[in-house]
């Protein structure tokens, strides 16, 4: 069983829904491996990541899978051609600081990152609020949002007050 990770590593993932899969793509310090999320659930193994690993992604993020593979907690199933589409690094959104419910609550802005550009914007379009959030998970998390079927447009940092119960 392989207990290092490299650049095209397809990982399988357990999750309550089936497995998942997702590819490590790049390294970025400090946040560390970035993997893109890839599509589906599956209740075994599966026999070919080809086409598996040719699909488009769901999103990306950092995880450190090093560590999670080099504990057993991930499995490196295969290693694939990261795709054309993915070989560059990703753009990707920031948070601004997220206020607190008593001034509204909600992220107070988001800068988006395109390879060495950065420009900041108070309100997501929709095609930025499709963009992966520059975050890392931790495999709970990970697990957690798979499961949950979350995509990026799902968080645009709007307040939460609907959630909040008030004293």
């Amino acid at each position: 069983m392989k207990r290092s990770v490299s650049i095209g590593d397809v990982l399988e993932v357990p999750t309550p829904r089936g497995l998942a899969y997702a590819q490590y793509t790049h390294y970025q310090k400090p946040l560390g491996t970035l993997i893109r999320v890839l599509p589906g659930f599956h209740q075994a193994r599966l026999a070919d990541f080809v086409r598996l690993a040719k699909e488009k992604e769901l999103y990306f993020v950092f995880c450190p899978i090093k560590t999670l593979v080099g504990q057993g907690l991930l499995q490196v199933a295969s290693n694939e051609c990261v795709p054309n589409s993915a070989v560059r690094f990703p753009p990707m959104r920031r948070r601004g600081f997220v206020r607190p419910v008593s001034k509204g609550g909600g992220v107070s802005h988001w800068t988006i990152v395109e390879g060495e550009k950065e420009y900041r914007v108070e309100k997501l379009t929709a095609a930025q609020a499709r963009l992966s959030i520059a975050s890392c998970w931790n495999l709970g998390m990970l697990v957690e949002r798979l499961t949950e079927r979350w995509l990026p447009d799902m968080d645009q940092g709007l307040p939460l007050v609907d959630h909040v119960i008030r004293r």
